[in-house]
């Protein structure tokens, strides 16, 4: 007869989660604080080949960066001039090609794209720092700096080779 009295008691028993509660009060505010928050930006690249420009449109000024493991060449190719920017202490001087992007812009404010230009094996930093260099600009407007767009649509491309110091060069070069 005892086998039968505890086969058939009931006990109540409630669930306790108090402690579980507990821990997600502190875990959730610790995760959403210390979560990284990533802003990601997509940025419109025109590649080689894919522009749907005619022959017949071609812009009276060609605004292009060229990025060299020793310098950059920043000019019109149209005209054939650029400014020569050695590399100094292993670092590019954007800031300067900055200066000459700005100074093309005041000539031509009409064009918009720029071509870059990379030799093989040129670093993805420095890929990024020519890009956001030649992309805006930041103009004092009212006391307050905004950022305006300088040559907002860009195009990626392989740097021609160097011209042989012995064959004739044709490119005029202009030290900024």
């Amino acid at each position: 007869m005892r086998r039968h009295a505890r086969k058939h008691r009931h006990v109540d028993t409630e669930l306790n989660i108090t402690a579980f509660l507990n821990l997600m009060v502190v875990l959730i505010p610790f995760l959403l604080i210390t979560a990284a928050f990533s802003h990601i930006t997509v940025l419109d690249l025109n590649m080689p080949g894919s522009g749907s420009t005619s022959p017949k449109q071609a812009p009276a000024v060609q605004v292009q960066m060229i990025v060299r493991h020793d310098q950059l060449e920043v000019g019109d190719a149209t005209s054939n001039i650029f400014s020569i920017l050695p590399k100094t202490n292993e670092h590019y001087d954007f800031s300067r090609a900055h200066e000459v992007l700005k100074k093309l812009k005041t000539e031509h404010s009409d064009v918009r794209a720029l071509t870059l230009l990379l030799e093989d094996d040129i670093d993805y930093e420095v890929v990024i720092q020519a890009m956001d260099n030649s992309r805006y600009v930041n103009k004092e407007i009212n006391g307050q700096l905004i950022k305006t767009a300088l040559f907002p649509r860009i195009t990626l491309g392989k740097a021609p080779p160097r011209a042989n110091e012995s064959k004739t060069n044709t490119r005029r070069t202009a030290r900024s």
